[in-house]
Order: structure tokens, then C-alpha cells, then sequence
């Protein structure tokens, strides 16, 4: 005859309860664009390539638990293997239409199993797509405007009546001493 705890465990496991830690599950948060699912995805561990736009957010949840070791203290349990997880990450950030992900980092256990992978997908630059405009430089204070700016600054001040003349010749002598 079984004890009421068999029966109840046996129970719990035909109702879809089980011990131990969660499965595994992976988010996306960003702009999606055409899923290229099916695509070999990019991963770069550390920086972006040149070109490309981050597109969201990859995270990779694997929950691992503590569990009574049969001699004694505790072992840890869950988790999963850093390849599994960067594979998961890349495949869902392909789904929202990346071309990969960059800049992964992760949390481990204690037995070395990945608990948590975050990546950034992106997107490269696509050919015949112009870039986004760069901003004009910024002048350094100390670099000195051209001739020609300084002329016509001049020109200004003198048709405003903010300098006299004798001021306009004089400063302009000594602008085009420069040339």
C-alpha cells in the first residue's frame, strides 16, 4: 500500500506539478522588424559591429535552485549551459528581425550553469541605405573663424553702425594681413 505523501507526489507530477526549478524562458523587448527566423544569426560577445543599430533587448532566464545533497550540504540545480543559452538568445533576437546580438553578459550558479544571459540585437546598415546625417562638427573655443568669416562679421558690425569707418579699415587691414 502506498504512503499518503507517494500518493500525493504522484498526484502533483499527473497534475503538471513538479520539483525543482522553473523551466527555462527567453524575452524580447525592442523594435521588431522582419523575423529573418531561419537565418544564421551574428554574435559577438563583447561590441557592436561597425554599422549596426541596436534593436532591443535579449534575456535568457534559466532558474536553478538549491537542492539537499544526499551526504549533506546543498547542490545546486537548474540552470543551463552558456552555448544552449546564447543560442536561444540569437534565434529569438532573429524572430524580431535582428541580424544577431552583441555585448552578452551573464549570472551563474554556483555550479557554473547560466541562471540569466542578457545580449542587445541589432541590425546592420543595409547597402544603398544612406546613414543617419552626422552632426556638424562642434568648433574648438580657441579655433580662430576663416578670413572670409571674419569679413563678413566685419561687414555686419559696420552696416549695423556698431563700429565706425575708421574701425571697419583699420580691422580690415589686418584681417587680410592674414592671407
Amino acid at each position: 500500500m502506498k504512503s499518503a505523501a507517494a500518493a500525493l507526489g504522484v498526484a502533483l507530477l499527473g497534475a503538471g506539478v513538479a520539483c525543482g526549478p522553473a523551466e527555462p524562458y527567453v524575452r524580447y523587448s525592442g523594435h521588431v522588424a522582419t523575423s529573418k527566423a531561419g537565418a544564421n544569426p551574428e554574435v559577438y560577445r563583447n561590441a557592436a559591429p561597425a554599422g549596426a543599430r541596436d534593436l532591443g533587448t535579449v534575456v535568457v532566464t534559466c532558474p536553478s535552485e538549491a537542492e539537499a545533497a544526499p551526504f549533506g550540504g546543498t547542490t545546486m540545480v537548474g540552470g543551463c549551459g552558456y552555448e544552449w543559452a546564447v543560442w536561444q538568445a540569437s534565434h529569438r533576437a532573429l524572430e524580431a528581425g535582428a541580424d544577431g546580438i552583441h555585448s552578452i553578459e551573464t549570472s551563474v550558479n554556483s555550479a557554473g550553469k547560466v541562471v540569466s544571459l542578457h545580449a542587445t540585437a541589432f541590425l546592420r546598415a543595409r547597402e544603398g541605405v544612406a546613414p543617419a546625417p552626422k552632426a556638424a562638427p562642434v568648433p574648438s573655443p580657441d579655433a580662430q573663424p576663416s578670413v572670409e568669416e571674419r569679413l563678413r562679421r566685419l561687414e555686419k558690425l559696420k552696416n549695423e553702425n556698431l563700429i565706425t569707418p575708421e574701425e571697419y579699415t583699420a580691422k580690415r587691414a589686418e584681417i587680410l594681413k592674414d592671407i
